[in-house]
């Protein structure tokens, strides 16, 4: 059920206030936006051994766009990649000097984020077994501290788990992987024909798709590493089908500005004549060539070509490999461009970045999809955006928010909420009068120990801050009070937030029986999604 409903500030001098649905949803005409898109590109370059290359300035490269020159108007090089982020550090404390008296600790700083997945779900047990002591390996070797901060995450047959938000303290990743003990892969084993491969695909894709939805709308490049078999072989019209849908998970991790990295914790393989799920299974061999490459893991290529990754096999240092797609995804260079041709036809575009000096190489996604760059908020589209930050077990990072709850004495079953969102994240749009105004839409979702539903709250709220004011309250956090229903079966209780102005998210989990405080997970950097 929908509600409305008045809401004062004091301690912020900003009120909410009812206002129509027609009124919250009038934004600044958007058809700029489809005349000016940005189209922003994450360059890796590396020399001919394949080492990642410094030193280059944007003279150095070139952009075409479906072969033709485009100009360069922003470049950024590795160095300069500075993103503040409020992560837990190896001490166990949010990294980062303290700040000025009654604010938060000062962010560290970071240039890029990896995701580390263990695929369960398409991959054999013992591979799997391998998989994971190789992801502990390269935490321990490289620990206490991580050069990144670092989410770890895994796929069962059942689900897309997350095993610790991001970090940099590998002690707490693996103590928190102890925890999470590898699941036997049944669905693997049991059906392995085109029924059976098109659903795992499936699922795999879908978690992609949960990866990208959480982990869009802030700056900077985010590395998935996604240490599994591959996609499952899939061939003649099932795959076209799911190649359909492929491309446009491409384009949303693209979108995202997520890196696909995938390592075959296989090791290194010994070709025997009629070995099945290799492309070229000939004479006795060693697996070398991209056509030796296991055919499920050069389907997963698509992906990782796609978004500027690479595919690594044949290799027994699994947790080298990892460590050397971490730095990869570290050193590399962003360019941005306004396309020439302003056509927005939907149609698929090809880019290509070339060099000066020609025994470099550059790698980058492999294009976008021309669609204008227009901003919905129709209530179907919101419809769709809140389900889908609510079914999805990762945390958002659009707004960094956390949330506060109390048990209320006097009224049993309810309780007192008060969400705090940095206002640095939110769009705040000009009154007439020089105030400043947004609006979010806010939802609370409430899950039994069955992980069932038993009760949902939305909300649309709208803060003004006096213009007077606004400069001086800016590093202080909007605070959005609200009393909801606290159901006695509930277990925990799932908080989103989404800015109606920008279409930003972000959520933050509660466990019910512990009254306290949840945070989002890790405070990170906010901007305008630009594709």
């Amino acid at each position: 059920m929908k509600s409305v409903f008045l809401l004062i500030l004091l301690a912020l001098s900003c009120w909410a206030q009812e206002i129509p649905l027609q009124q919250q949803q009038e934004g600044p005409v958007t058809t700029l936006r489809s005349e000016s898109r940005l189209v922003l590109l994450d360059v890796v370059v590396g020399d001919a051994f394949g080492k990642p290359v410094r030193g280059l300035s944007k003279n150095d490269f070139t952009i075409l766009e479906d072969g033709k020159p485009q100009n360069i108007d922003s470049f950024e090089p590795p160095e300069d990649h500075k993103y503040a982020l409020g992560i837990e550090s190896a001490s166990g404390n949010q990294s980062g000097p303290t700040g000025p008296a009654g604010t938060q600790p000062l962010p560290s700083v970071s240039p890029a984020l990896t995701i580390l997945v263990i695929d369960g779900l398409n991959t054999a047990f013992m591979d799997l077994i391998y998989a994971r002591e190789m992801v502990t390996k390269f935490l321990r070797t490289h620990g206490p501290t991580l050069a990144q901060p670092t989410a770890l995450l895994r796929i069962t047959d059942k689900r897309l788990e997350l095993i610790h938000d991001y970090s940099e303290d590998s002690a707490t990743l693996i103590d928190a992987l102890k925890m999470h003990p590898m699941e036997l892969p049944f669905r693997y084993g049991a059906d392995p024909g085109v029924v059976g491969s098109s659903d795992r695909l499936l699922d795999t894709l879908s978690c992609l798709e949960k990866i990208a939805a959480a982990n869009a709308n802030f700056a900077g490049r985010k590395n998935v590493i996604w240490v599994g078999s591959g996609f499952p072989a899939i061939n003649g019209n099932t795959r076209q089908e799911n190649d359909k849908i492929m491309s446009k998970v491409a384009d949303d991790m693209r979108s995202a500005r997520l890196a696909v990295y995938t390592i075959d914790p296989k090791g290194l393989q010994v070709i025997t004549p009629g070995v099945a799920g290799y492309a070229n299974p000939g004479a006795l061999q060693m697996a070398t060539s991209d056509m030796d490459a296991p055919i499920g893991l050069r389907f997963f290529e698509n992906i990782a070509y796609e978004t500027g990754g690479r595919t690594i096999y044949n290799r027994n240092d699994v947790d080298v490999a990892v460590a050397d797609s971490v730095n990869d995804g570290t050193t590399y260079y962003t360019l941005a461009y306004y396309p020439s041709n302003r056509d927005w036809n939907g149609k698929f575009r090809k880019i290509k970045v070339t060099l000066a000096k020609p025994q470099l190489e550059a790698r980058t996604r492999a294009g976008y999809f021309a669609i204008a760059d227009t901003f919905e908020n129709d209530d179907a589209t919101i419809d769709y955006l809140l389900a889908g930050a609510i079914r999805n077990p990762l945390p958002y990072k659009g707004l960094s928010l956390s949330v506060k709850f109390k048990p209320l004495p006097n009224r049993p079953g309810m309780a007192r909420f008060e969400v705090a969102v940095d206002k640095h994240d939110l769009d705040w749009k000009s009154t007439a009068n020089g105030d400043h105004v947004c609006s979010v839409m806010l939802v609370a979702m409430s899950v039994s120990r069955k992980d069932r539903v038993v009760k949902n709250d939305i909300k649309e709220l709208q803060s003004i801050v006096k213009a007077a004011n606004f400069e001086t309250q800016m590093n202080r956090p909007l605070v959005l009070p609200f009393t909801a229903e606290l159901p006695p079966n509930a277990e925990t209780m799932r908080v989103v937030v989404r800015d109606s102005g920008n279409g930003h998210i972000g959520t933050a989990d509660i466990t019910v029986g512990e009254p306290g405080v949840a945070n989002a997970g890790t405070n990170l950097p906010t901007h305008h999604s630009r594709n």
